[in-house]
């Protein structure tokens, strides 16, 4: 049996955390399950001077630094889209509106197109507005 401890699968998934991909995302086509990737993080935190000189210390490391620069430069756009997916794949009806619509897509008429989803959310929450009428 071989390791799926490799110097490309590491890779792979450092640079898809990196890029933001939620983890489920990053394994996929490493062929490395979500139990063995937290195997892989529990053998680099072992508190001692060989685990700390160990290829898992360093892929621990560098899976931490990866979320901590995600974590640092917020959401982007990408990001926003897969949240509003899996809104709507949990039934939000807002979301997926938001998804069919894209307004931040298109130029509706007259209006100034809004720079991000952030922007059309706030535009689309109809339930916001009806809040704001009651006095």
């Amino acid at each position: 049996m071989t390791s799926k401890f490799t110097e490309d699968a590491r890779g792979l998934i450092i640079g898809a955390i990196r890029a933001g991909r939620p983890l489920e995302h990053a394994l996929d086509g490493t062929g490395v399950a979500r139990s063995t990737f937290h195997s892989w993080m529990r053998r680099g935190g072992w508190d001692s001077e060989r685990a700390a000189a160990s290829d898992y210390a360093r892929f621990r490391e560098d899976v931490e630094d990866a979320r901590a620069l995600r974590e640092e430069e917020g959401l982007s756009q990408r990001d926003l889209i897969s949240l509003l997916e899996t809104a709507a794949r949990r039934g939000s009806v807002q979301a997926m509106k938001l998804l069919l619509e894209r307004p931040w897509e298109q130029q509706p008429s007259g209006r100034e197109k809004p720079a991000s989803p952030f922007d059309a959310l706030e535009e689309g929450d109809e339930l916001a507005r009806r809040r704001g009428k009651k006095t």
